[in-house]
């Protein structure tokens, strides 16, 4: 009777240490999966960027427009003075 008492306790000790395991694992998952949604941009946020984008897309290519013709303007004047 002692030796399946023993083997009680074991097994018994044994589940309460994988418990205590998986819950603490579960515990570093949830305080990750907060850690993300909080980190997550909003859907206002996105709009705003997005603008933000549109318009640096705008501005960069006026500045290319603005560069070419500025380029086509100088090479004949450097051709006609050779």
């Amino acid at each position: 009777m002692p030796l399946v008492l023993l083997i009680f306790i074991c097994l018994l000790i044994g589940a309460i240490i994988i418990y205590l395991l998986s819950f603490s694992n579960h515990l570093k998952t949830n305080k990750q999966l907060k850690e993300l949604q909080s980190s997550r941009v909003s859907k206002d946020e996105l709009k705003k960027y997005q603008k933000k984008i549109d318009q640096l897309q705008k501005e960069n290519t006026q500045l290319k427009q603005q560069l070419k013709s500025k380029t086509t303007v100088e090479k004949p004047q450097d051709s006609s003075t050779n």
